[in-house]
Order: C-alpha cells, then structure tokens, then sequence
C-alpha cells in the first residue's frame, strides 16, 4: 500500500491524511452499499493489512503537539480510522 509509508511518517500531519484516506474510502464504500451501488471494495480487500497499520497508527502519539490544536496526529486519525 503506498499510504502505508504514508501513516508512517515522522510527519504527523503526513500520517493522518493517510488514515483520512481510508476513513474516507471506508465511509464511500459504506454508503454505496446501503444505497444498493457497485463499490470495489478495497476496505474488504485490505482489512488485514489495514487494520495492523491502524492500530499501528494509535501507537504514534506525538506529545508535542498542542492539545487544543484543531489538527489530529497518527493516533487521532488512526482511531478514528477505526
């Protein structure tokens, strides 16, 4: 996955767009299939691997980030990714 070495960067704000992406995709797919539309299922297709760089992601804490900071880091993202 290339949004692997993405949610694995050093770059906070480079590892929450990567689980922005899934999140977003995962909420696509969801919809579609409610709705009765044809989805390429990519989340079914990379659940495993997603779901070990997910909770991978909520081990990246990064405690110099401002706490009322309107911008989410790996854990935040990767939670929510969940």
């Amino acid at each position: 996955m290339i949004t692997e070495s993405a949610a694995k960067s050093e770059h906070s704000k480079v590892g929450a767009q990567a689980f922005e992406f899934w999140t977003t995709l995962a909420e696509e797919e969801t919809e579609r299939k409610m709705i009765g539309k044809n989805c390429h299922n990519y989340i079914d297709q990379s659940k495993d691997s997603l779901l070990i760089l997910v909770l991978n992601g909520l081990h990246v804490i990064n405690f110099e980030e401002d706490e009322d900071s309107d911008e989410w880091g790996h854990a935040l993202s990767a939670a929510c990714c969940l």
